[in-house]
């Protein structure tokens, strides 16, 4: 069959079905089991009622703290998760009378939202040092601390056993290290030794566990005298540093890393090859998860990994996110060193659960990053094309002589009756997070191409087939048989009555 500019199957072939879809990351999947997601942040109820003290640390052996209801939605939330009457929520006055704050260090007042029942705080009985939310609108109520309630756990940290301070994850390491033992150790988690550049962040590292001497991420190693952060920021410019008085000295020689003392956790400087304790600081491993629709069900998935990250290997899992099917491993796993995948034959309209994890040279977790992709459902698409004459004799029992077919390059007549023909695709969930931006852009693009089609059409219409319409206008249009249906796309051209023009 000749296909060429002048035949309705070439700009049949030309026409392009544009179909422009986006992933949206809408949230991440939880590390730890039982625990729900709400704005990024993972939470759990805890039905059994402990007090303050021991909720605390029943969260820190899950590497989280007890929940911080920080706007009227998470608090709403919270109070959601189960059958909760009384339960603890991390607030606390406990270092201050009056001084309100949240676990992980920030203060009430900075936090911009509170709940307190009319006439609460009130510290009525004395030592009313803790928070419980009661059931009426899920007010606060200051409680002693002792007392016995439910809690909900909250987590962000990525890696089991880390607990979070002000937006950043420590672990404490009882086995005592060297200086370059204990960094390594820290580097399979994706972190560094602890770095404390301000007070509040000495003291909570202090309280992670039963620590006497250890580690901190505090080097002069490279020049003497010039106290450098594991990060490379140097400790003058942190501001804070919290020397015992008459150290750093280098008494002993080559005193070139910190250790931190028990008492009012005051800082002094020994040789790096003595065996501490010490606190890991844990970094994002992996970041900047994308989730871009990549066509037939298809899924392009990318990600940044921090320098220096050492991975021996990637898990990449995706499940459907209602639970009504098991997970699956993408196999083959992205290989070392890779920074994207394609997962393939996600079903339409399903909401999928995607978790990346890269493992270190002990095969352990040291980067979670997690997402959900919405595919949404499928888009049917509809086309048609002339039923041709090509089934039985070329001659019609109403007409003398063969039937005429339209010549190359002639229109083609409108009265053929069609074929509809139609198939489906599946079509991803169009939300975009920029909003109509991108969607403005996609549709001028989409226009844009639809123009230049049709302008490249009627161009090579004009210079191109011009000739062949005027030699062949007075072609007979084919006359279709009333007593037979012919469906089939191809044209029937008999051979002795049909030349290509010269």
């Amino acid at each position: 069959m000749m296909v060429g500019p002048c035949t309705l199957e070439f700009w049949r072939l030309m026409t392009l079905v544009i179909m422009t879809t986006s992933a949206k990351v809408t949230a991440q999947v939880c590390p730890v089991a039982g625990y729900v997601i709400f704005n990024g942040v993972c939470y759990k109820h805890f039905a059994e009622q402990k007090t303050y003290d021991d909720a605390r640390q029943t969260c820190a052996a899950d590497g989280g703290l007890v929940a911080m209801p920080k706007d009227n939605a998470t608090n709403t939330f919270i109070h959601n998760l189960g059958p909760l009457s009384h339960y603890w929520i991390g607030l606390t006055d406990v270092d201050n009378e009056g001084q309100w704050v949240f676990e992980d260090g920030q203060t009430l007042e900075s936090s911009g939202f509170s709940n307190w029942y009319p006439g609460e705080p009130n510290d009525e009985h004395g030592r009313e040092d803790c928070t419980e939310v009661g059931t009426s609108e899920h007010f606060w109520n200051d409680i002693p601390c002792t007392e016995t309630k439910e809690f909900v756990c909250q987590r962000v940290c990525p890696v089991a056993g880390y607990v979070i301070f002000n937006g950043v994850c420590y672990k404490h390491f009882a086995e005592r290290k060297t200086y370059d033992d204990a960094r390594q150790t820290c580097a399979a988690d994706g972190g560094l030794v602890a770095m404390p550049k301000d007070n509040a962040i000495n003291t909570f590292i202090h309280n992670l566990g039963p620590l006497s001497h250890y580690w901190i991420g505090l080097t002069d190693v490279d020049n003497e005298g010039q106290w450098v952060f594991e990060d490379g920021q140097t400790l003058e410019s942190s501001g804070f540093s919290n020397w015992q008085p008459g150290e750093p000295n280098d008494a002993l020689g080559r005193e070139d890393c910190a250790e931190v003392l028990p008492s009012e956790h005051v800082w002094n400087d020994i040789p790096c090859t003595g065996t501490k304790r010490f606190v890991c600081q844990q970094i994002s491993g992996l970041s900047g998860l994308t989730l871009d629709d990549a066509g037939m069900g298809h899924l392009s998935v990318s990600w940044t990994v921090v320098e220096g990250l050492p991975i021996s290997r990637y898990r990449l899992r995706y499940q459907p996110a209602d639970g009504s099917g098991s997970y699956r491993d993408l196999s083959p796993a992205p290989a070392v060193g890779a920074t994207s995948a394609t997962v393939r034959g996600l079903q339409a309209d399903t909401d999928y659960n995607i978790t990346l994890t890269s493992f270190g040279e002990d095969d352990q977790p040291n980067g979670v990053i997690s997402g959900t992709y919405t595919t949404g459902p499928t888009t049917t698409h509809t086309y048609t094309t002339p039923r041709a004459q090509t089934e039985g004799p070329t001659t019609s029992p109403h007409l003398t002589g063969p039937i005429a077919s339209p010549a190359v390059g002639a229109a083609m007549p409108s009265t053929y009756p069609t074929t509809t023909h139609t198939y489906t695709t599946p079509r991803a969930q169009t939300e975009v997070a920029a909003t109509g931006t991108i969607v403005g852009i996609v549709i001028g693009v989409i226009a844009a191409i639809a123009l230049t089609v049709a302008l490249v059409y009627i161009f090579t219409r004009k210079m191109i087939c011009g000739k062949g319409d005027e030699e062949h206008a007075d072609v007979a249009p084919p006359v279709r048989s009333s007593s037979r249906r012919r469906t089939d796309n191809i044209y029937a051209v008999p051979m002795d009555t049909y030349h290509l023009p010269s």
